[in-house]
Order: C-alpha cells, then sequence, then structure tokens
C-alpha cells in the first residue's frame, strides 16, 4: 500500500442463492459496485481464491443452507485469509443460534427474514458492508504505518551503508541494489556521467547492471534520443509504463538490442537522475520491470503479462531519495580519491626531495618500503604458528607503506655539510678526540 492514499476499495460480493434481493436493494447499496454470486459460484471461483487483496463479502443464507456448506465455505476462508466476512441469516427473528454451525458466532451479522421490508434489508446491508470497510480501512492503515516505517529505517540504512563503502564498485552495486530493492524492480543499471578536460559533460558512461550478464563498459552520448542521456541532459524523471508503447511525441527511444542479447523483456521504466548539491547530474539510475515481491523470480512470459506494473509516483520520491544520498558518497568517494592522489604525489615528492639531498642513499626509501610491504604481506598470509593471528587491512597495508617511505623524512631538518659528509667525523673531529685521549693519558703518568 502506498502511504498517503485515500483508503482503498476492496471488492464486494454478496453471495445468495435468494436472487430476488437483488431487486430489492437501493440504488446506493448498489453504488458500492457489489458483484453478486451463488453459493456454488463462490465455493468454486478461482478468482476469489487467487485474489492478492482483501475481499469483502457478506452472505445471506438460510441456516440449513449454511450448514450444509459450512465446511467448503471454512476450506475456502482457509486458502484465502484475505476474504473478510460477514452473514446474514434468512430466519425468523426468534432464531437461536444453533450449535451444529461451526461459523464464529461474531461472524453472524444480523437475522433477516426475506419477509422484511426493503428498507431494513437495504440497511442491513448497508451496515455489514460498512463494518466489512471499517476492518479492512484498519488493516489498510496498520499497513501504511508498517510500509512507512520500513521505508525511513530502509533509507536510513542506505545512508549509512553508501556512507561508510569507500571502494566504488562496491559503492555502485550498493546503489543499485538499494534501488531497486525500495522500488522492488525486477533488474536494473548505473550510469555516471564523464566530463572533458575542461568540465564539460559529454557522454555517459554505463557502469553496472544488476542482471547476470558480461555487459563490458560503454559510452552513451548526453542527448534527448536514448532513455538514460534524455534524463541527464534534462534533470527529469522519466517513468514510462511500457517501453515498447512509448507516446507518439517522445523524443527518446528505447534501445531493444538489450533485451534480444539477454533474453530479457523491459516493460515498465523508472530512470533517475543523480543529482549533486550544485543540482548537477551527476548519473543515472535505470530500474526495470516493477514487481509485486522484490524476491519473485520472474520468467518471460510473466514479464510480458499482468505480473510486471508501472512504477508509481511515491516509488519515484523513494528512489529519487536513494539518488540524492548516492550521488552525494559518488562525490565524497571522488573526493577521497583526489585527496589520497594528492597525498600520495605529496609522499613521492617529499621523498624524491629528501633523496636529492643525499645522493648517497638514492632508492632507500623506495626500497624499504617495497621490503616493509612485502614482510607485512607476508605475516598477513601465515595461517599457522605465532603470527597466524596477525592480519591486515588494505588500509593498514597503505599505512605502512606511507610510513616506510616515509621513514627518513627528519632529514628535511638536518644541515647540508652533515647530510652529506663522507665519513661520520670529520678530520678536525678525529684529531680533536685523539688530543683528548692524549691529554687523560699523560694526565694519568
Amino acid at each position: 500500500m502506498i502511504p498517503g492514499k485515500m483508503s482503498q476499495e476492496f471488492p464486494k460480493y454478496i453471495v445468495t442463492d435468494f436472487r430476488s434481493i437483488v431487486e430489492r436493494l437501493d440504488p446506493i447499496v448498489l453504488r458500492l459496485g457489489i458483484q453478486f454470486l451463488n453459493l456454488q459460484e463462490f465455493i468454486q471461483s478461482e478468482h476469489i481464491l487467487n485474489s492478492i487483496g482483501f475481499l469483502n463479502v457478506v452472505f445471506y443464507l438460510s441456516a440449513s443452507r449454511l450448514k450444509e456448506t459450512q465446511r467448503e465455505i471454512h476450506e475456502r476462508f482457509q486458502k484465502n485469509p484475505l476474504i473478510l466476512s460477514r452473514f446474514i441469516l434468512n430466519e425468523n427473528l426468534d432464531y437461536v443460534h444453533s450449535k451444529d454451525l461451526k461459523i464464529e458466532e461474531d461472524l453472524i451479522f444480523s437475522i433477516l427474514p426475506e419477509s422484511s421490508s426493503d428498507m431494513i434489508l437495504n440497511k442491513t446491508f448497508l451496515n455489514a458492508f460498512t463494518q466489512l470497510q471499517m476492518i479492512t480501512d484498519q488493516f489498510d492503515l496498520q499497513h501504511k504505518v508498517n510500509t512507512t516505517k520500513y521505508e525511513i529505517s530502509k533509507l536510513t540504512q542506505i545512508g549509512i551503508n553508501l556512507a561508510d563503502e569507500k571502494d566504488i564498485n562496491k559503492l555502485l552495486r550498493e546503489i543499485i541494489f538499494s534501488a531497486r530493492e525500495i522500488a522492488i524492480a525486477d533488474s536494473g543499471s548505473l550510469y555516471l556521467v564523464e566530463k572533458d578536460e575542461q568540465g564539460v559533460a559529454h557522454n555517459l558512461r554505463f557502469k553496472i547492471s544488476s542482471m547476470d550478464i558480461n555487459t563490458e563498459e560503454f559510452l552513451l552520448p548526453i542527448n534527448k534520443s536514448s532513455v538514460a542521456g534524455y534524463v541527464a541532459a534534462t534533470g527529469k524523471i522519466l517513468n514510462i509504463p511500457n517501453v515498447y508503447d512509448l507516446p507518439k511525441d517522445a523524443e527518446y527511444t528505447f534501445n531493444s538490442n538489450f533485451d534480444v542479447l539477454s533474453n530479457y523483456h523491459t516493460k515498465s521504466m523508472l530512470v533517475v537522475p543523480m543529482k549533486n548539491h550544485r543540482d548537477e547530474v551527476v548519473g543515472v539510475i535505470q530500474l526495470i520491470n516493477k514487481k509485486r515481491n522484490f524476491n519473485q523470480k520472474l520468467t518471460i512470459e510473466q514479464m510480458k503479462g499482468e505480473d510486471i506494473f508501472p512504477f508509481d509516483d511515491y516509488s519515484a520520491q523513494l528512489v529519487m531519495s536513494v539518488a540524492g544520498q548516492a550521488a552525494v558518497a559518488i562525490q565524497n568517494n571522488h573526493l577521497l580519491k583526489e585527496i589520497e592522489t594528492l597525498f600520495e604525489g605529496f609522499v613521492t615528492a617529499s621523498v624524491n626531495a629528501i633523496e636529492a639531498r643525499d645522493p648517497t642513499t638514492s632508492g632507500h626509501s623506495f626500497r624499504v618500503a617495497i621490503l616493509t610491504v612485502g614482510l607485512a604481506e607476508t605475516v598477513d598470509s601465515i595461517r599457522e604458528g605465532k603470527y597466524r593471528h596477525t592480519k591486515f587491512s588494505k588500509e593498514q597495508i597503505k599505512e605502512i607503506r606511507y610510513a616506510s617511505l616515509l621513514h627518513d623524512f627528519g632529514k628535511v631538518g638536518v644541515r647540508e655539510k652533515v647530510l652529506v659528509k663522507s665519513k661520520k667525523l670529520e678530520d678536525y673531529e678525529l684529531e680533536l678526540i685523539r688530543w683528548r685521549f692524549e691529554y687523560i693519558k699523560k694526565d694519568i703518568e
């Protein structure tokens, strides 16, 4: 159920073998959209059995007829627990509920002889359906509350997951999975905007698909000819109920080659831009085929049929929220990479500057880094013995490398004369030490 919508109207049925009451029902009751079935039709109806939503059913039967068929009715209730029912018994007002009836007594709404006036007849049926509608409204409201709580919790968790992920490939997979899950989409793909050296966006690069297919990265021009290109160019959402039935005035087209190559059938599609804090499009999320259950596996025939639905506006709002968080996460990831590149450049420049002052030890810092990282990786790979529990993460290995490269950074503050001297001590310093020892020796003598 979609939060924010008015109370949903569920199918309503009157099940009776007394067909004469149909002509006696007031238009006010008939405007409820009531359908009529006899008891045998209700018991045998596949539509009733396979309904995916609540059914409001009012039975008008004699007590004897109910007693004869109560087992079949009860079995039907068990097979489809979404049937909400009330029973109006066609008996005299002095009727006493029989113990032979296994139908719960609280389901018996009223005793109504067929001889009752039309006014009482209509009022009784109207009240019975009103009571059932109140029950379905309560279920509907509770479902909306639970759905909203789940979606808020899910969006919060998505934000945490995206903020924590540093690996760009894992980040993109997390984005597309999260968008699919919250919109209940069968598949999806993700594109990132690529800019030229002047910072102008010209192309979209296909990065990832949720489908297990070997699709290499490719470029799409940012223009209105393709679905993803249109969204990147305009910054607008596209919500397409059927990609094979596009509006005649649509500026974009759908490329069906993907369906042919992947043995798939695309029907509904939701394409959402990922925008950063400057309202710039940094990528596009493309979701395909909204279904009823996220874990449901669909066949080609089901994709072509009624198991696929258009994406509703509420789903689009949820995906926009995910897209906003995704854009921030991608931007942060790019900034992190830029900072790492700058720091790498700083470390390399520092090492080169240090070794330029001391040509004698040229290459020493890089050799130390190679050996130290190799040692750490060797220790990390040990599976038995004293160091089997010593492990290093990728970040720790990176820190070890930087520490090794910069271990001689203190040379920056050493005077040139001291740094490049060929011996540990200058000649005059050695002579001074010898003179001191000679002085001590003579003093002792």
